[in-house]
């Protein structure tokens, strides 16, 4: 297994994700919720930095020049997710990465295959070659999700560099399961446990 493996340490980012994860039962649910918030904001950030292309625009005015700094149109990016779980860490996604679109595929074993050959197909048709993909999961937990990186690789054939995977939490069995299959995905996390699974 040569997965790439990326445990992200920024000391903001570990607390968080520890109140997150260890379910801090002092504090308040709005205060949950905004954690969470922040949360996604960072590790979001942390992933797409690397991505993220800009362009400087100069403008001449009479007097002096303006400078502008905007995100290179050519570039697009795909946040695959269970919007059921992850909202809460999406919520400033779209301000910060205006051409970010985040399509929901549910990974409760109840729903996931009655909705997702639909919600496949739509991203047949909204994913470009270029385009860059995250799939998101608040904690990575089941085998749900190297269906969906069969699913993007295999059958659309996207390259494995378009494609990486951002949770709080991820189980040991499920990123052997996934080198074993993709050995050059990047995972970003801030935490590797070992515990039961769906």
């Amino acid at each position: 297994m040569q997965l790439n493996i990326y445990l992200i340490s920024h000391p903001i980012i570990q607390k968080l994700a520890s109140e997150i994860t260890y379910q801090d039962k002092t504090l308040k649910q709005n205060t949950h919720s905004e954690n969470y918030k922040q949360l996604g904001t960072l590790l979001i950030y942390e992933v797409m930095r690397a991505w993220i292309k800009t362009q400087n625009l100069y403008i001449k005015k009479i007097n002096y020049i303006k400078e502008l700094c905007v995100f290179d149109k050519k570039e697009s990016y795909f946040v695959i997710t269970d919007l059921t779980e992850s909202y809460k860490m999406l919520t400033n996604t779209s301000l910060l990465f205006p051409e970010v679109e985040i399509e929901h595929i549910s990974l409760s074993k109840e729903i996931y295959k009655i909705n997702n050959m639909r919600i496949y197909k739509l991203i047949e048709k909204k994913i470009k070659n270029n385009t860059k993909i995250l799939i998101l999961q608040s904690h990575l937990n089941n085998y749900r999700i190297i269906k969906i990186l069969d699913y993007l690789i295999a059958q659309n054939n996207f390259y494995i560099k378009q494609i990486k995977i951002l949770c709080i939490t991820c189980n040991n069995k499920i990123i052997e399961k996934i080198g074993y299959k993709y050995p050059n995905l990047k995972i970003y996390t801030t935490k590797i446990i070992d515990n039961s699974f769906n």
